[in-house]
């Protein structure tokens, strides 16, 4: 019972891994992806299977039912020799075959570089069998886990290395009939492996290998919208006697004006010195008395680099940054509006570095909808 418990709160873990892990860089391995792959398996046996440790062959099938989290499927066969034979007259006994099946949950962590890290945590079964006796043997099953770190030698190919093992829980041996071996129940045992695989991602998107790639350069590509008198303009348009939305002569003709727009670095969403510039700008205008009765609409942005959850609460991140700082010059808090866009409304191919800068924003607008 409490093995089963630590296997459950191992799964749970797993489970809660991504949330814990948004805060990442860009997503590796996109949800839908399905992975198969070869692999190679060293296991040791202890003394009470009375067997030499075993190198095997299998393969493995993973669908990742999320970003990074997949339920996976690996089976692999090998052939070892006892260590002790109870019937020295039998020949056709020299050979033992193990045959491992494993069911689990894989999480990935967000790649850095061509490399992540992975954990999982299921359920294997575990058999042994004479070759040429009819499957004569014993079998037993338990709760498996394993680590590893993976590396993406391109965005479908990698390689994977994994430490890990099988707690047996329930082990008997097979009766069996021809030599008259009565059932018998073993005690637990732990069967340590190591593994080296080989796997291919279908309907997997581009992954961080391939975005990372060119990370240094949109690091430092930078759109800034110099500050404008228009941005003045507009507010004052705004506020002359007679400015409505109904005025099709007016710059604030419409229900909402844009007046700024900031950028920001990669994946942060910090106000920089360019930005303040414009904010400042922002700010001396709104506080004029003939404006203190406008109000803002704060919308961030994002590139399309990311998971759409991460992008949304960075997106919101942005336009609180703009906000906060606002605030910090005068203008009051109940007269702004932020919103979160994510990466829903670009203004610029994502395809590019040059794009992607352009889409890191918050658009700073006028509600023009009251007047």
């Amino acid at each position: 019972m409490k093995t089963r418990l630590v296997v459950t709160a191992g799964m749970l873990a797993a489970l809660a891994l991504p949330s814990l892990a948004s805060a990442q860089l860009p997503t590796g391995i996109r949800q839908r992806a399905i992975e198969i792959g070869a692999i190679g398996r060293y296991t040791i046996f202890p003394d009470e299977t009375q067997t030499d440790n075993v190198i095997a062959g299998g393969g493995r099938l993973g669908y990742y039912i999320w970003n990074n989290l997949a339920v996976e499927g690996e089976v692999s066969f090998g052939v070892t020799k006892p260590t002790i034979n109870p019937f020295p007259n039998r020949t056709d006994l020299d050979d033992v075959s193990h045959t491992l099946w494993d069911v689990r949950l894989l999480y990935n962590t967000p790649q850095r570089g061509r490399t992540s890290f992975h954990i999982g945590a299921g359920y294997g079964y575990d058999g042994f069998a004479r070759e040429r006796v009819n499957g004569v043997g014993p079998r037993g099953h338990g709760p498996t886990g394993l680590l590893g770190l993976r590396l993406f030698v391109t965005p479908r190919v990698t390689i994977r290395g994994d430490v890990g093992g099988l707690y047996v829980i329930d082990d008997k041996e097979p009766r069996d009939e021809a030599n008259e071996i009565d059932n018998e129940e073993r005690t637990p045992r732990f069967e340590p492996s190591i593994r080296l695989g080989l796997g291919i991602l279908f309907r997997n998107q581009p992954t961080t290998s391939v975005v990372t790639q060119t990370i240094a350069r949109v690091d430092t590509v930078r759109v800034v919208t110099p500050p404008d008198t228009i941005y003045r303009d507009r507010i004052a348009a705004a506020t002359q006697p007679g400015a409505n939305a109904a005025t099709s002569t007016s710059t604030a003709s419409s229900a909402t004006v844009v007046i700024g727009v900031v950028n920001f670095d990669f994946d942060r969403a910090e106000i920089s010195s360019d930005a303040r510039r414009i904010l400042d700008d922002i700010a001396a205008s709104m506080s004029r008395p003939e404006a203190t009765q406008l109000k803002l609409i704060l919308t961030g942005n994002t590139d399309a680099i990311g998971g759409e959850s991460y992008n949304n609460r960075l997106s919101e991140r942005r336009a609180e940054a703009v906000r906060a700082y606002l605030v910090s010059k005068g203008i009051s808090e109940s007269r702004m509006t932020p919103r979160a866009a994510g990466e829903g409304n670009p203004v610029a191919s994502n395809s590019n570095p040059e794009g992607r800068a352009t889409n890191r924003r918050t658009l700073i607008e006028l509600d023009n909808s009251g007047r």
